[in-house]
């Protein structure tokens, strides 16, 4: 059982909530449905991280939330079974907070056989599926429901995802015959009487449901029963047309429309994590905290979104952050900036923290959405990459990726100072898998650097000094056997960042798998690596130092002087391999 908070520290939460303010012109969205639906498989949230989503969600423009966690025993395994009474005043005083702040709080059960089955609670037998057409198995549905009724909510919800398309018992089957299309009857026709009566105990209820053929285009014989027997009041989700749906195009949901009588919710699966690892022990290895990507034009062709989060409740708010911007306005979404505000909101008024979590959240920015990673240091790598393979203007390229790569990994030691503390908490996993990966690609850069000349030159009242010498192919072995043993270590870490790794996830197609980029710059680390250690010896020959093309004469130790008229030139260091190193003196003054 979930343990509660004390009634003080969810009215603090309410406060917090309040003092930030609601959405602006959410109304003027083009969804009438704007959800977060807790579906996925491994932990439920507990009633804090629920109460601080909660308090989160109007200000975003979210207006209905679906408890429907998998791992929760009282709505699959044991659905007959009243909530112990603790946990039901939990959901209670959420419901009340909820309709105050404009949310529909959606209860959840999933009465038939479960085809992924939840663990079974130890101290009494799991429930009996439903009999669909049995008068006394819809009273137990709406006194299990009851409860939420009370408390205050309007809509409610039945699922058929993932289950069995089985009839067990035999007055279904008499019912409404056998096989998909039978299945399909029966959730068709209780889902219409549940419904009739809920409305008639609370006028203007509405009743949410997702079949167990939820994805695709196909006019199955499940989706041909239901369409029989399902009123047109009953709203039916849709996760694309794949599980997760990578795109979509209006054309399919207009499809699928068809197929149920009605416009689609969309049941979106974008960032959950349970298929990266949170189903099963010992948790996800892969977190996904990108901005939202759809069509815009999908607008007109569903009637809303339900966004499938990760476990991790806290982390969950800066991805939904700007998929609240997008369904307040697809067609002026933004998605860079609209996450860029996301962060800066998530780490307050401290510009280093803002930072810090940028640079921290972008080593998961991929989702099943979006396939590419880690944005800003891919962009700073291969500027970097070509600057050292074509030229001697590296220095500065080198410099910036260090000074990315040193963001990420120090993000474990500040994003502590969070507002959200449990944000830091959530992702301390992976905070720790960024700070191997971005020590292991800092010292391969500075293992690059190490192989090519050093060379300085700081302004002086006369004019110029500087300093250049040759690779050290000592130093260059210690920085390498630095690098390598922490990038072995990243290599193998079960928690990876900058993209998916295997074996530790089970993400495969049709789940998009970006590549890990902070291996694809390590492989290229080596290669180059590789190469100058065949010609090392020779590097750390000689070094010349030439500005404007000419030959600069340098003392024993490598220094040189340059008068002012140098202002603004290119000093470029070669050594006796052919490796070069540049600066840009500065401007005349």
């Amino acid at each position: 059982m979930r343990r509660g908070i004390p009634a003080a520290l969810l009215v603090a939460l309410c406060v917090a909530c309040l003092a930030v303010g609601a959405a602006p012109a959410a109304a003027r969205s083009p969804f009438r449905w704007r959800g977060i639906v807790e579906g996925a498989y491994g932990g439920a949230w507990t009633h804090a991280e629920r109460a601080r989503v909660l308090a989160w969600m109007p200000k975003h423009g979210f207006n209905a939330y679906v408890h429907a966690p998998k791992n929760d025993l009282y709505q699959r395994t044991n659905w007959r079974d009243p909530y112990p009474a603790a946990e039901q005043a939990e959901f209670a005083r959420e419901i009340r907070f909820a309709r105050a702040h404009g949310i529909d709080w959606i209860p959840n059960l999933s009465p038939a056989v479960p085809l992924i089955p939840t663990p079974a609670a130890p101290s009494r037998p799991p429930s009996q599926d439903i009999c669909f057409s049995c008068p006394t198995d819809l009273q137990v549905v709406l006194a299990k429901l009851e409860p939420f009724r009370r408390a205050g909510a309007r809509t409610f919800m039945i699922s058929f995802d993932d289950v069995t398309k089985t009839l067990t018992h035999p007055e279904d089957l008499v019912a409404y015959g056998t096989g998909d299309a039978g299945f399909g009857r029966a959730n068709g026709d209780f889902l219409s009487r549940l419904y009739v009566a809920l409305r008639r105990r609370t006028p203007g209820a509405r009743l949410l449901t997702v079949g167990a053929d939820y994805s695709g285009t196909s006019d199955t014989q499940y989706l041909q029963g239901l369409r029989s027997k399902l009123r047109p009041g009953v709203q039916v989700m849709w996760t694309g047309d794949q599980v997760p749906s990578h795109a979509f195009a209006p054309a399919d949901a207009h499809a699928y429309g068809r197929l149920i009588g009605r416009r689609p919710l969309v049941w979106d699966n974008w960032t959950d994590d349970d298929t990266a690892g949170n189903a099963l022990p010992p948790g996800t290895a892969r977190i996904f905290l990108g901005p939202y990507l759809r069509r815009a034009d999908v607008a007109g062709s569903v009637g809303g979104f339900f966004l499938n989060p990760m476990n991790e409740a806290d982390l969950n708010l800066l991805p939904l952050a700007t998929a609240g911007d997008w369904m307040r306005a697809p067609r002026r979404y933004r998605r860079r900036s609209s996450w860029l505000r996301a962060v800066a909101e998530l780490a307050g008024r401290r510009r280093p923290l803002r930072r810090t979590l940028r640079a921290w959240a972008e080593t998961s920015w991929s989702t099943k959405l979006d396939l590419s990673e880690a944005p800003t240091f891919v962009r700073l790598n291969r500027k970097f990459l070509r600057r050292y393979t074509a030229g001697p203007l590296w220095p500065g390229p080198a410099r910036r990726l260090i000074g990315e790569l040193g963001l990420a990994a120090g993000a474990g030691g500040r994003l502590g100072g969070m507002p959200d503390r449990a944000f830091a908490i959530e992702a301390r996993s992976f905070l720790d898998a960024a700070t191997r990966a971005a020590t292991a690609g800092s010292l391969g850069t500075r293992l690059l650097a190490a192989e090519r000349p050093s060379l300085s030159v700081r302004r002086t009242r006369g004019g110029w000094l500087g300093s250049a010498r040759p690779p050290d192919p000592a130093r260059a072995s210690a920085v390498r056997s630095s690098y390598q043993s922490e990038r072995d270590t990243e290599q193998h870490d079960r928690y990876f960042v900058y993209g998916w790794r295997t074996p530790y996830a089970f993400e495969v197609p049709p789940y998009p798998v970006p590549a890990n980029v902070m291996n694809v710059f390590t492989d290229r680390v080596d290669a180059l690596d590789s190469s100058w250690q065949d010609r090392a010896d020779a590097a750390a020959s000689s070094v010349i130092v030439t500005v404007r093309g000419r030959r600069v004469r340098l003392s024993r130790r490598g220094a040189f002087r340059l008068g002012r008229r140098a202002c603004g030139a290119l000093v470029v260091a070669t050594d006796g391999a052919g490796g070069r190193t540049g600066l840009r003196l500065g401007r005349c003054r």
